[in-house]
């Protein structure tokens, strides 16, 4: 699997309706995570996160995807089903041996 087959099978995993083994898998088990308002370096935390809310995400809509070799940027938009506000996250990936290994974002609500 290259990088861009495996970030879009990370992308869709957490989707309504998410799957978080299928989202585990695609993951190192000392991902690096910082999402700024959530820092880890275990995929077990990660997931634990993740799986707070059954359905996180909702109305997805990719803006803008980037890769290049061992590296992804994607640009996304949808519906957090916690509290149905608009958001807009940049993220920036690392892939070593068909996993992912590093996961950067900034996340902004969008006015309504």
């Amino acid at each position: 699997m290259n990088t861009q087959e495996l970030v879009l099978k990370y992308f869709n995993s957490w989707q309504e309706p998410a799957d978080f083994d299928e989202t585990a898998a695609c993951l190192h088990d000392q991902v690096a995570v910082d999402l700024g308002f959530f820092k880890s370096n275990h995929k077990a935390e990660f997931i634990g996160m993740m799986s707070m809310n059954p359905s996180p995400w909702k109305d997805m809509d990719l803006l803008f995807s980037k890769y290049i070799g061992d590296f992804a940027c994607i640009i996304y938009e949808g519906i957090d089903t916690q509290n149905n506000a608009k958001m807009r996250v940049s993220e920036c990936l690392e892939v070593q041996d068909n996993l992912i290994v590093s996961v950067s974002s900034v996340i902004t609500q969008l006015p309504s």
